[in-house]
């Protein structure tokens, strides 16, 4: 199997407080409709087979966005912010781990497989829109002997994938990047709930643009930690309980249900809880 041609939309590291002594962790899942609980190491989980892949481009550009953006740029930096947060709280972040932070959680917003296959969809639209919009702007700057239109002279994967090339502008918006860095933060700690803090997929609860008084994010850190971004006070008072127990399972609840295949857990002892809620 070639290098980097499994592609984790949440990185391994995330999963580990997860693991027991085996370094694994449990998981459900559906077949057929059952619920299915069984083990694995977080290197299996939340990946897809080429999918941060440049379908089409040579060799050189091919797996740019995995090596040269998403794993130096965002998984790696990433890591030790994340220890931080596990280990000591938002008291031990620096101005730097913050503005990591924001861009790691923005990354995962957009960068599992149903919102890479959007910026694909948008991408080129936007692209082939802007280009019939202005088609001036490239019959000025047209070297001699060029096709007419430009989007003859474009290589056609360019084309194809523009919404990939394209989504660090996303990641990378200032005024979303700097609203999130002056957002309230909390991290909430739950050691004495009735349960544990499940996990899945797609792990990131967040509700609207961080610009929006209404924004809020919410990220299960550990069995029994959850990172918590707003805009406003107001909101974080309603998202937070006094109620570690209930606390939790309010964030169980919109874990599990935006799932999409498999939801994670140091054990299987929510077993009825995730088989009443994880999607059929």
């Amino acid at each position: 199997m070639a290098a980097y041609d499994w592609n984790h939309y949440v990185p391994e590291y995330y999963f580990e407080p997860w693991c027991g002594a085996d370094s694994k962790m449990a998981y459900f899942t559906r077949e057929a409709g059952k619920l299915i609980q069984r083990r694995t190491s977080p290197r299996s989980a939340a990946r897809e087979f080429q999918l941060n892949h440049i379908e089409g481009a040579p060799d050189d550009v091919r797996l740019g966005l995995e090596t040269e953006y998403f794993t130096p740029e965002i998984d790696e930096p990433a890591a030790p912010v994340l220890k931080k947060l596990e280990r000591d709280g938002l008291s031990a972040l620096s101005d730097d781990d913050r503005r990591v932070w924001v861009r790691f959680l923005r990354a995962a917003l957009v960068r599992k497989p149903e919102g890479i296959a959007s910026a694909v969809q948008i991408g080129k639209a936007s692209l082939l829109q802007s280009l019939r919009d202005s088609p001036e702007d490239y019959e000025a700057m047209r070297p001699e002997g060029a096709p007419e239109k430009l989007e003859d002279f474009l290589k056609p994967w360019a084309i194809d994938q523009f919404g990939k090339l394209s989504l660090h502008n996303f990641i990378e918006k200032v005024d979303e990047v700097v609203a999130m860095m002056n957002g309230i933060w909390g991290v909430y700690l739950a050691p004495a709930s009735r349960y544990q803090l499940l996990t899945a997929d797609r792990p990131l609860v967040w509700n609207a643009s961080p610009i929006s008084d209404h924004f809020y994010l919410a990220l299960p850190l550990s069995p029994h930690k959850i990172f918590l971004m707003t805009r406003t006070k107001r909101v974080l008072d309603l998202l937070y309980h006094p109620d570690q127990t209930k606390m939790v399972r309010r964030m169980n609840e919109s874990v599990v249900d935006q799932a999409v295949k498999f939801v994670y857990s140091e054990n299987h002892s929510q077993a009825r809880f995730v088989g009443n809620r994880l999607r059929k």
